[in-house]
């Protein structure tokens, strides 16, 4: 058993399920605790297929939301839960008020240090976004620098994926 695979087991007696999605915006692996999601991640290999598994309906429905997120359609992402054990303490304070920051407008990293308690952390900030197991979910596109810039982007194809994503959500 890989040692994330040992350390989730540990953590939760849910079984995971990985699976992978087509959208719009490229293949998406999930990883997911019952009907919790533990990871969301682009795939890097654009030509990766989807998987043929049977998914609960609320697992159904998740992919369906983010199927629909990608087409470009209005819905409400922080509806989905999402498991972030394992992350320190800064970076869940962090996570969960990324979680707040709606579709279509962003903050600085020091405007969300700020949010989380730490005014002046912004470069801790910068750190947990590039940790974020969980994107889209955790919109850590929704992330700039000071003055707007977009930032940095861990996500295959970098800061264009990032600026895609927001474009994605002003048309929304």
């Amino acid at each position: 058993m890989p040692p994330s695979t040992a350390r989730r087991a540990a953590i939760s007696p849910l079984t995971s399920t990985i699976f992978t999605i087509a959208t719009e915006l490229g293949p998406l692996e999930i990883e997911m605790l019952g009907d919790v999601v533990y990871r969301l991640q682009f795939c890097a290999d654009r030509r990766r297929k989807p998987s043929r598994i049977s998914l609960t309906p609320r697992q159904d429905q998740i992919v369906q939301t983010l199927q629909q997120y990608a087409a470009g359609e209005p819905v409400d992402l922080s509806a989905i839960e999402v498991d972030l054990s394992g992350y320190p303490p800064f970076a869940t304070k962090v996570y969960r008020e990324c979680r707040k920051i709606r579709p279509g407008t962003t903050l600085s990293y020091g405007q969300l240090a700020a949010k989380a308690g730490s005014p002046g952390a912004a470069r801790a900030v910068g750190s947990a976004m590039a940790k974020n197991r969980i994107t889209l979910l955790i919109p850590c596109h929704r992330v700039v620098a000071s003055g707007g810039k977009l930032g940095g982007y861990s996500g295959p194809q970098g800061l264009k994926l990032k600026e895609k994503l927001l474009q994605l959500e002003q048309r929304s």
